[in-house]
């Protein structure tokens, strides 16, 4: 599915590496700019990644084109750095039950996130947002996208249909979460 022009909005990519498997590799070439969100070596394989993603490069088309419409990962814009983006995740990588387990938390999976979200309180999702100012992720059809981000402390979501190209003009602007501006289209 191609996401076109918008793709110079997003600029950070979580992408699951057991959903990928043996593109992982192809997809870090394309993406240099990463970090995993596991620290053992032993789990690299398969461990969910932050990919910087420059805008409008090949590299970055090629990772989205690769990674939409698989359930492999989640795309999002922030004005945060690397470093900062993968402290931020790597907070929610391990949650606990009411019973105490932990258990990992597959957040970078589109399934997951496109549920949880709706789930959360006002302040469990300023938590989870933190310096994030949207999240784009492929909805059950992936010829559809859905847009979360917040407004006054409350979560919004647009649902896109990508087939029309309409997804650059209604991705939230970057100080909508902050300045309390409304974005166009908003379903809540």
């Amino acid at each position: 599915m191609i996401i076109g022009k918008s793709n110079s909005m997003v600029n950070f990519a979580l992408i699951d590496g057991a959903r990928v498997g043996a593109q992982m590799g192809d997809i870090l070439a394309l993406a240099p700019i990463s970090l995993s969100l596991y620290r053992e070596s032993a789990l690299a394989d398969v461990a969910p990644y932050v990919l910087c993603l420059a805008p409008d490069t090949k590299a970055h088309h090629d990772v989205v084109q690769t990674c939409w419409g698989c359930s492999s990962g989640v795309f999002l814009r922030s004005d945060a750095n690397l470093e900062e983006l993968s402290k931020h995740f790597r907070h929610f990588l391990l949650v606990k039950t009411e019973d105490g387990r932990k258990l990992y938390f597959r957040f970078y999976d589109p399934r997951v996130l496109r549920v949880f979200l709706p789930s959360c309180t006002a302040q469990q999702a300023i938590e989870f947002f933190g310096p994030v100012h949207f999240f784009l992720v492929e909805d059950e059809d992936p010829n559809r996208a859905i847009i979360f981000w917040l407004e006054k402390a409350q979560l919004r979501r647009d649902i896109v249909d990508l087939t029309k190209g309409e997804l650059a003009a209604r991705l939230p602007a970057r100080e909508s979460a902050s300045a309390g501006e409304k974005a166009p289209n908003v379903i809540v």
